[in-house]
């Protein structure tokens, strides 16, 4: 019979946190024995993936495939719970756990290609082997910087500009007006 009868995490329910937001939640463990020399831990973890086959042009060579990938983590935090006196009696043991997350995260996000995740994993180990763990997946949204203020957030082409007017870009063709679309039209129907 194994020590750990099971281990738990409590967080709201269908929860989306917003990058830069606290995440609170709990670790319920249950014992069946007593535990000496427990480590109890709860990690904050953020990843993305993304994989591609790559089009070398025209001249692809065809017998053989090129896949491209990368990945990164964007968030990883441990949080190691104290254990008074180093053991753990039978029974329930609930721990509090609160992080910060960065403010700076990309969104959930899965696609064929690739993916961003998030998660929390709480684990119970004793004497270096892992007795029981439990991760649960987190809505992420990330957010934005658009400060209105700042000119090179403002609008750019002829329709765009708001108060300012029509921003041109120096060196970049701007795209005809519905009304400069019609003169040229009418335009060539006349010759």
């Amino acid at each position: 019979m194994s020590m750990v009868r099971s281990i738990e995490l409590v967080l709201p329910k269908d929860a989306v946190y917003l990058a830069g937001s606290n995440l609170k939640g709990q670790v319920i463990l249950t014992l069946n024995s007593t535990l000496v020399d427990p480590m109890v831990k709860v990690e904050l973890v953020g990843r993305g993936y993304v994989e591609w086959n790559e089009e070398i042009g025209a001249s692809r060579d065809y017998s053989r495939e090129v896949i491209c990938n990368n990945k990164a983590d964007y968030v990883h935090k441990t949080k190691t719970f104290p254990v008074q006196d180093n053991w753990l009696s039978a029974g329930s043991h609930t721990f509090d756990f609160h992080f910060n997350l960065p403010p700076r995260l990309p969104s959930t996000f899965s696609s064929k290609t690739g993916h961003i995740s998030y998660f929390i994993q709480a684990s119970c180990m004793g004497r270096e082997h892992i007795l029981a763990k439990k991760r649960t997946y987190l809505l992420i949204q990330g957010t934005s910087d658009f400060h209105p203020d700042q000119s090179f957030q403002v609008p750019r082409g002829r329709w765009g500009g708001g108060e300012r007017g029509p921003r041109e870009l120096p060196g970049c063709q701007q795209l005809p007006s519905p009304e400069d679309s019609q003169k040229v039209a009418t335009n060539q129907a006349r010759n």
